[in-house]
């Protein structure tokens, strides 16, 4: 199990001109955000902080190239009607899976929190099955509609699988080489970058020793001039 906790964090993420967050930096928020892949399961529990008097949150999951125009939609919401309202157009976008409540009677796409019952400060949305791939989680909160929290390397189901899914998704829409060249640099906790890299031969003195020009070649993308150098 991968556990990634994000209390707030300020960066900009794909380039985006959206004012956006990415785990592990920044200051505290009304509620915070659990994450939790289990294979191919994926769940967000977010926690209402002290002092505070409720909170309406939910989450997604979309492709990387596109957790900067989700992030934006969200961004919209200003109470838990209008993050319904949000959740359910996003709901309708093939490339988006909202996760939701597991409800008594009905699933929410918004997990409401309350001060009391002590109960009520707890919420988890999630979802199952989930295809092997890395994507972005994209989480959010209305008592900081400006600010979604955006995961933006979220390794579901079996590692190499997952980043190969990675790679053709992201070679079918023309940003692979871009977006999964960021996956290289990073640090992040998930491990992504050491796993990509050990994916195209970018190994400890194995392989050529070319990541970049491996995925390049991988994604069928011949413009050398969106390459970055690696060490």
């Amino acid at each position: 199990m991968i556990t990634t906790r994000t209390v707030a964090r300020s960066a900009a993420v794909l380039g985006a001109a959206t004012a956006m967050t990415v785990a592990g930096a920044g200051a505290a928020m009304a509620t915070t955000h659990t994450s939790n892949v289990d294979g191919n399961d994926v769940s967000v529990t977010f926690d209402l902080e002290d002092g505070e008097l409720g909170d309406a949150c939910g989450a997604v999951i979309t492709q990387t190239s596109e957790a900067a125009a989700v992030a934006g939609e969200l961004a919209g919401a200003v109470n838990d009607t209008d993050l319904l309202r949000v959740l359910k157009a996003l709901n309708n976008n093939e490339s988006v899976t909202v996760l939701k409540t597991d409800g008594l009677v009905l699933d929410s796409a918004v997990a409401l929190l309350a001060p009391i019952p002590e109960s009520a400060r707890s919420e988890t949305v999630f979802v199952e099955g989930l295809p092997s791939n890395v994507y972005a989680l994209v989480s959010f909160c209305t008592s900081d509609p400006t600010d979604p929290t955006i995961n933006p390397f979220l390794i579901v189901g079996n590692p190499m699988d997952a980043i190969m899914g990675s790679v053709d998704s992201l070679s079918a829409s023309g940003d692979g080489l871009d977006t999964l060249s960021s996956v290289l640099d990073s640090d992040d906790e998930s491990g992504a970058g050491a796993l990509l890299s050990s994916a195209l031969g970018e190994t400890d003195g194995e392989g050529d020793g070319d990541a970049l020009g491996n995925l390049s070649s991988a994604l069928g993308d011949d413009d050398t001039a969106t390459e970055t150098e690696t060490e």
